[in-house]
């Protein structure tokens, strides 16, 4: 699929990364190349505003004058009941200025719940009139075509100067058609305690992946081979996903390439290799928790993260709170920050992508009012104090300075996003997250790690089985 050369072409900002990348990285010998000094900043997320101001009820152009009779919509998300009620409340907001407006809310707990009826709905074309997506789901759900409305054709109603170049071409497909609106960006970052690595003579968490070794060992001189509550870690992984985003973390750090181009997995066996075998180094390390030790409960709640026994997890910037929350038994949020994954040779990259956007129904008989909807939800002062970052920090200038301003944004979101803008930011990718490609990755990591196969054989076999999944997606 071509889209994603394309798309990425466009935005500015990751090929300054790229270049950068391509010119410092040596793959050969990662841990000896200098660090970059001047890293481009990301430009996907709003810095800090100079003078934050209190917008008004968007001016919509005269092009479109809301309706006076009836009219029902739908707009379905998933999320826990925390969000609903964010959601709801900004729905209240706008129905009370627009009372002959009904909007039905459809919400579902589970995302993979919520997946699984949205593809459902959409092959029926009887999905809700506005629907929370994922980045991805725009890019593959029909397979390169946009399953939803183009939202180019609201400007008259969308306020798009409220998003960057970036943000909308990351939305965009490649015939240009605009899926839907980000909500917001995100990446993944250690989460870690500043108590524990005071108490462990830890300085800081370093940026380069030998020296990120060197912490492991230490921590882990004494570990047992069996751990029985008292081993310590570098770091606990709650599950084969933090694993599979920290390698593709250092796969772009010392190829400095996109995963998938033109259809194509873009890394060679070699590239492969070499971070299966740092994640065996880690492991050997004692950095993690074995395979054999690792608590089967791959949550936050895992014996590990809740005793204290491990410095850092890797964690969304959305909503670090959540998963710093159970640390140690709780109550030690202050004590927790945050820092990019230790990358070869100091090579530091972001890999980010929209936390999740929304789209309008191509079916929907009133798309005008929704895009109305969207707009007021993403500039209107009530709406967006009403959401809050619930569905993670927005990046829609008038609802960012709304919520820096006004100290809405948790000092551990705000700090994920200030490093994120301070160093090349590379994209996740449509692909990377998606099922097919996954599942087989997480079963070549079990294996890996247990000894059932060695790195050579892993990379050969993750390569194979990520092009295979690739031209089931394709065809």
């Amino acid at each position: 699929m071509k889209k994603l050369r394309n798309l990425l072409a466009l935005t500015l900002s990751l090929v300054m990364c790229f270049a950068f990348l391509a010119a410092c990285a040596d793959t050969s010998t990662p841990a000896t190349t200098p660090a970059p000094e001047a890293p481009p900043a990301n430009p996907a997320t709003p810095a800090d505003p100079a003078a934050p101001t209190d917008p008004q009820t968007p001016d919509i152009q005269p092009a479109f004058v809301m309706p006076t009779e009836d009219i029902t919509l739908t707009f379905a998300w998933w999320g826990n009941d925390d969000r609903a009620a964010a959601v709801e409340a900004a729905i209240d907001v706008f129905t009370s200025r627009y009372p002959n407006v009904t909007i039905n809310p459809e919400p579902t707990a589970s995302f993979d719940d919520y997946r699984e009826a949205l593809v459902t709905r959409l092959a029926g074309s009887t999905e809700a009139d506005i629907s929370q997506v994922n980045y991805a789901w725009i890019h593959t759900f029909a397979r390169g075509n946009n399953p939803f409305a183009d939202l180019n054709g609201f400007s008259h109603i969308i306020d798009f100067g409220q998003f960057t170049a970036t943000d909308i071409n990351l939305m965009s497909l490649t015939d240009g058609q605009l899926g839907g609106l980000p909500h917001n960006m995100t990446c993944r970052m250690l989460l870690y305690n500043t108590v524990f690595m005071s108490e462990h003579g830890i300085s800081e968490i370093p940026k380069d992946f030998n020296a990120w070794l060197d912490i492991a060992k230490n921590l882990s001189a004494d570990n047992a081979a069996v751990d029985a509550g008292n081993n310590l870690y570098a770091h606990v992984p709650f599950s084969n996903l933090d694993i599979d985003h920290y390698l593709l973390a250092m796969l772009y750090s010392i190829t400095g390439k996109e995963n998938v181009v033109d259809g194509e997995f873009n890394y060679s066996v070699d590239e492969v290799k070499t971070v299966l075998d740092m994640l065996l180094e880690f492991d050997q390390a004692g950095g993690q928790p074995s395979f054999e030790n690792h608590d089967p409960i791959n949550n936050r709640e895992n014996a590990v993260w809740t005793s204290g026994r491990a410095l850092s997890s890797f964690q969304w910037i959305n909503n670090p709170m959540a998963d710093g929350a159970p640390y140690g038994g709780g109550d030690r949020l202050d004590e927790m920050s945050l820092a990019l994954w230790p990358q070869p040779g100091g090579h530091v990259v972001a890999v980010a992508r929209p936390g999740l956007g929304h789209a309008i129904s191509k079916n929907s008989a009133n798309q005008e009012v929704a895009a109305y909807f969207l707009n007021f939800f993403y500039t209107d002062p009530e709406a967006v104090r009403a959401v809050g970052t619930q569905l993670g920090v927005p990046i829609a200038k008038d609802a960012y300075e709304i919520m820096d301003s006004e100290g809405l944004i948790h000092p551990l979101q705000a700090l994920g996003l200030q490093i994120m803008n301070s160093v090349p930011v590379a994209p996740m990718g449509a692909f990377w997250e998606d099922g097919t490609l996954r599942n087989p990755r997480y079963e070549i990591y079990d294996e890996l790690r247990t000894g059932r196969i060695d790195s050579q054989q892993a990379a050969g076999r993750l390569i194979q089985a990520q092009q295979d999944a690739l031209d089931i997606l394709n065809r």
